[in-house]
């Protein structure tokens, strides 16, 4: 994997948020948040040098699409963790990789190590969506 990462972090749960937010930090990485909204996420995303995110879809009554969009745009990977079934992600993002909540951390691991090697993280055997 390539050196320390700078992960974005997008979950409105705080304590899911936070129990993410550890375990990046454990792998060696630095996280920037974790943010409960797209709204303030987007300053952070736009401004900071990130490495990769991860994307919680559902926050609160808002969708984190218009963030993947952007984080698309400017060449930044990110994965989506949700409970959703894959049909709910939009035609767009239907290529994103995405692991189901609960979040299993070693999934989570190596899913964070493929998006920083450039290699699909597909969604692990077993997850639901």
């Amino acid at each position: 994997m390539r050196g320390r990462l700078r992960v974005l972090v997008v979950e409105d749960s705080m304590l899911i948020a936070l129990d993410i937010a550890e375990h990046v930090e454990t792998w060696g990485h630095e996280v920037v948040g974790p943010f409960p909204s797209v709204t303030r996420a987007l300053p952070f995303a736009n401004r900071e040098a990130v490495d990769a995110a991860l994307l919680d879809i559902n926050l609160g009554s808002h969708h984190c699409f218009p963030l993947a969009a952007i984080l698309r745009g400017s060449g930044i990977p990110f994965l989506f963790l949700t409970g959703h079934d894959p049909t709910f992600i939009p035609d767009e993002f239907g290529d994103a990789p995405r692991l189901a909540k609960p979040v299993d951390f070693d999934e989570l691991s190596r899913a964070l190590e493929r998006l920083a090697n450039g290699t699909p993280a597909r969604l692990a055997a077993g997850s639901t969506g």
